[in-house]
Parts: C-alpha cells; structure tokens; sequence
C-alpha cells in the first residue's frame, strides 16, 4: 500500500465530517485541474473510500477504520433522498472550510440538535468566521413556494442566531417572494451558491472595499454617524457596503423611505453585479436611492477598481 499523503487524509477526514463529497471538489484540497481524479481513483482502489452514485465519493471499510467510523451502514439513510439531497447540499457548501479559518459544522454535531430539529428544521448546518456565527440554509431551483415559506416560517423561529445565511441556486425561485422575507434578525444573507462567490466568502476579510470605494469616490470616506449606512461622503451623500444581500438591511431602508419622505439623504448601494435586478425589485422606488455594481471575478484579482461599474440609477 501507497503511503497515505496530506491531501489523501484531509479527503479522508472531509468524508468523516460530512459523508459524501462530490470527485470533482476534491481538486480544491489536492489543487490541482485533473491530478486529484488519479489521486481518488487510487484511494477507492485501496479500499479507503468508494463511489456513490457515480459523481461522488463516501468512505470505505479502510478509510471508516482510519476515522473511527465503525459499521458498515455509515451513511444510514440512503434510500431516504430528501436525506441524501441534503448531504450533497451540505458537502459542496462545506468547501467553503478548505483551507481556510471557516468552520461549517453539520447540523448533527450542534449541541442543541433536539431543539433545533423543533425550531428550524430545513437549516444545514452552522458557520463559523472568526466570532461570528450564522445559521445556514439552502434553496435549490426544484424547491417550490411551499417549502420556500416553510423555511422563512423555520427562520423566524431561531432565537439562537442573529445572523442567517441563506444559499440560493437562481434568484427566480424567491424573486416573487421579497413579501415574505421579514425576518427578526440583525442580517439575513441571500447569497448565489457559486464557486466564486464560495471564494469570496472564503477571503471575504481579506478584500479592501475600503481602498474599492476610495478609488471609486476619488475623495476619503468618513465612518458614517447613521446605522443603515457604512459610509458618508459630504452632503448627505451615504454609503451602503452590501456586497451580498442583507434582507435585514433592505427591510430597514424600505421603511426609513416610507417613513422619511422628506428626508434628503442620498444613498449609494455597492452590491455584487448579479444581484442588481433582484434590489431593483426589492427596494422601495426612491430616487435617493442608487445602485453601484462589483464584479465578481475582479473582485478577487486585487485590483484597486475592485471591478466597479459605473453607478446605475435605481
């Protein structure tokens, strides 16, 4: 047998804490394009792990033994496929944790998992950054209206956590929905489940949207005096850094504009690009309100730009 590398138990141990993985996630731990479909294939031919359902791995005999994971039923509800669903999910969220500060814990290994099976059943799982900890939970595009309700209802019974983060496969599924996303707590995240929008979050400390916004305005950004804002520039001229959607936020802003009509500040939203048309549908009609766009990809290139486009009009 072939001595077991780094990366090999670092796959290992991915399989342990969540159960499935899909092949192709495997190249984030063994960085590489095509290298990490070799290193897998001579993993399930020593026995250490083994194929589900074509597209991802699980672990085997050798590779339970390694971990501490007895029986041969490791993953005891396969038949079930909400079950299942839900693992594939969680597993592909969870390489947000490679290589990073990040931990994403399974929804099974929080301490109050009777409670929250009674109070927020379709959450996936905790993150944890540093500190601060949110509550994960997950939309794909085949969830219908129902379950989408149901899981808003869920979110709004947690009282263990001000910070909610919820991962969408395509903005169709809830963009009819914005009625229903009132949610009793500090930040609500609605973030598009992409690889690159997994890395932003993954480096998310490390991006200078101070320096972005300072290129962008050409003058110096004051820490803004007013709670719904970030930063202030002159003229009642205000700075809302939201590179990802915060329902919480956009709730308040709606109701400071419906409440403040006469008020004369003005309002710049930084958001990333792909969630434009959704905020279009979302805030209040406002000319005191405009959109400025980031780039994705630029975003993480280090440039000074930070990938902004010129301000749009809401």
């Amino acid at each position: 047998m072939n001595q077991l590398t780094l990366e090999d138990e670092k796959v290992i141990k991915y399989l342990a804490k969540y159960k499935i993985m899909l092949v192709e996630d495997t190249k984030l731990i063994y960085n590489s394009k095509w290298y990490h479909r070799k290193k897998v294939k001579r993993l399930i031919e020593e026995g250490f792990i083994k194929k589900y359902k074509f597209y991802y791995i699980e672990l085997d005999r050798k590779g339970r033994k390694l971990v501490g994971k007895v029986g041969v039923d490791y993953i005891k509800n396969k038949n079930n496929v909400s079950y299942m669903e839900r693992l594939k999910e969680l597993s592909h969220l969870a390489t947000i944790s490679i290589d990073s500060n990040i931990k994403i814990n399974p929804s099974w290994e929080l301490k109050d998992r009777e409670i929250f099976t009674d109070t927020a059943r379709k959450y996936l799982a905790e993150m944890q950054i540093n500190q601060y900890k949110f509550l994960i939970y997950y939309i794909s595009s085949k969830k219908e209206k129902r379950y989408i309700h149901q899981l808003f209802y869920d979110i709004n019974k947690v009282f263990n956590y001000e910070s909610i983060i919820i991962f969408i496969d395509d903005f169709k599924n809830i963009i009819n929905e914005k009625d229903y996303m009132y949610f009793n707590k500090e930040h609500t995240y609605i973030i598009k489940n992409t690889e690159i929008n997994r890395t932003i979050i993954k480096h998310f400390s490390t991006i200078d949207f101070y320096e972005i916004l300072q290129n962008h305005y050409k003058e110096n950004l004051l820490i803004s005096d007013w709670k719904l804002a970030n930063y202030y520039l002159k003229n009642n001229h205000y700075i809302l850094n939201m590179p990802f959607i915060d329902m919480s936020k956009i709730n308040e802003l709606n109701w400071y504009l419906e409440e403040n009509i006469e008020s004369k500040k003005y309002i710049d939203i930084v958001t990333l690009e792909e969630n434009k048309e959704f905020l279009l549908k979302t805030l209040r009609k406002d000319n005191r309100i405009k959109i400025i766009t980031l780039e994705n990809n630029k975003l993480l290139e280090g440039e000074g730009s930070g990938g902004i486009k010129k301000c749009k009009e809401k």
